[in-house]
């Protein structure tokens, strides 16, 4: 393919550069501005707890074990706290965004290989400006770091097979990021691997590389990557963390909440996290624009192509069709989407007809996205309205006087738990309070209980103060006193 524009043709530096600022311009701007979710308080509340405790085998979530999920996100935040020295949305979302700038920089490197540097630095570039990367990568959700491993192990395992490599490096590397994926969010990531690189290797007669030494001892290194959290987990905790994952598998596949209904949202719902790239894939079901695409690929793009197509779809469906599983839960297959949609752009900018007005959208699209971002969350997230978490976390921190410790009666697992979750104590039992405790955080709802307990000691408490939550549910602040 010659593409004739100047950036597209640019050298490598200018092309990294410009993938910086697109990465700067997209997710820095006021990446703390915006108070956290619940999600986000799964994994910023544990990563609190492993640096304040020191341990960061097991998991923590407001006073109880938390294995619903590996812990290779919280290590990431937990690793940021650490270095940065504060508790803060953007040090919890940092590293994060951080993780999407090296995918997009190795993505480059990795397709540079076969696909050339203009095709290479548009595939990074589409990393950046989806909507569905955009959306999360600026929180400190899992789904945009899972997806990142998914994408550095298709990618990393796609140059070395084209580029015939030792075939040790073609399958280790890959597994090393399979494995970090897994200690992010389980195996589910070696379905969408899989399935593109079995439709790779089918399509170029080497299904022989599966049953090899160096794959099988790059999967024995993934699963050992895995292990290596699983065998440090405290024996007591072990069996439970199994029993949830086995729980949470279970749920997934609970044939009662099959609804078509749901099924179609659903579908609908996943297909808008890989917008806009999509639209160059549903392109080619256009029998006339599909043999002008065709005509433009050379080498093995035709089998990359195919191979995309059927590494999206397969996983898409098989995904989706689990009865409780959420749009969110498809992401991962974004290496394939994006592998399939770049082929077919830069073959439409390669054609002498279509050229030009590729050309201008691509370049109207860029603008737009990345200037558009800038300019609405450096605008939009300081006018918004305040987040109630951050609020309600703000207003507990200053009726408890400072050096205080703020200790927590009863399971509160909200987000507002992260804004006090430094000077936070978890009572280990709810039918004795310790004589040393003084300021005691609860539900409304437990104060009558509490009460009795403190009775039984001869002593009393008065209530500092009591917030509002969620328009029903209402926490306090009691100071306990000797009678």
């Amino acid at each position: 393919m010659n593409l004739r524009f100047n950036i597209l043709n640019s050298s490598r530096a200018v092309h990294l550069f410009i993938i910086i600022l697109m990465w700067a311009a997209i997710y820095l701007p006021q990446l703390g501005g915006r108070g956290i979710g619940r999600n986000e308080g799964r994994r910023m509340i544990p990563a609190v707890e492993m640096v304040k405790s020191g341990d960061w085998v097991n998991p923590d979530y407001c006073g109880t074990p938390y294995y619903r999920k590996p812990p290779m996100i919280n290590w990431m935040i937990a690793s940021s706290f650490t270095l940065f020295g504060n508790f803060s949305e953007f040090t919890a979302r940092l590293p994060i965004a951080l993780l999407i700038l090296f995918t997009a920089l190795m993505s480059y490197s990795f397709n540079q290989s076969w696909f050339n540097r203009p095709g290479a630095f548009i595939l990074s570039a589409m990393i950046l400006m989806g909507f569905g990367m955009i959306e999360r990568g600026r929180t400190a959700t899992i789904e945009s770091v899972y997806t990142c491993w998914s994408l550095l192990a298709v990618f990393s395992w796609l140059s070395f097979q084209l580029k015939n490599n030792n075939k040790f490096i073609a399958w280790i590397v890959p597994m090393i990021f399979l494995g970090l994926g897994m200690l992010t969010k389980g195996p589910l990531i070696l379905l969408v691997f899989y399935v593109f690189s079995f439709s790779f290797l089918k399509q170029k007669k080497q299904l022989k590389q599966l049953i090899k030494v160096p794959h099988l001892l790059g999967l024995t290194i993934c699963v050992l990557i895995f292990c290596s959290w699983w065998l440090f987990i405290d024996k007591g905790q072990s069996g439970g963390a199994s029993s949830t994952w086995s729980k949470e598998l279970l749920m997934r596949l609970n044939l009662s909440g099959i609804s078509f209904s749901k099924w179609l949202s659903r579908f609908s719902e996943s297909f808008i996290q890989f917008l806009p790239w999509l639209f160059f894939i549903f392109a080619m079901f256009n029998k006339s624009l599909r043999e002008k695409v065709f005509s433009c690929f050379y080498n093995d793009q035709k089998v990359i192509f195919k191979a995309g197509i059927y590494g999206f779809l397969i996983p898409f469906a098989l995904i989706n069709l689990m009865p409780l599983a959420k749009p969110r839960y498809t992401f991962p297959v974004l290496p394939s989407v994006l592998l399939a949609s770049s082929l077919v752009l830069v073959a439409l900018l390669s054609r002498d007809e279509s050229s030009k007005v590729v050309r201008k959208i691509l370049s109207i699209f860029t603008l737009v996205t990345c200037s558009g971002c800038f300019l609405f969350f450096m605008i939009a997230t300081p006018l918004a309205p305040k987040d109630e978490s951050r609020v309600l976390g703000q207003k507990i921190r200053e009726c408890v006087p400072v050096g205080k410790q703020i200790n927590v009666y009863a399971l509160i697992q909200e987000p507002f738990m992260f804004y006090v979750a430094d000077r936070t104590t978890y009572l280990k039992s709810y039918s004795t309070i310790a004589e040393s405790v003084e300021y005691v955080l609860l539900n409304s709802s437990r104060l009558e209980a509490v009460k009795t307990i403190l009775a039984e000691s001869n002593r009393s408490c008065v209530l500092v103060d009591k917030f509002l939550e969620d328009d029903d549910v209402y926490y306090s602040v009691i100071r306990i006193e000797k009678q």
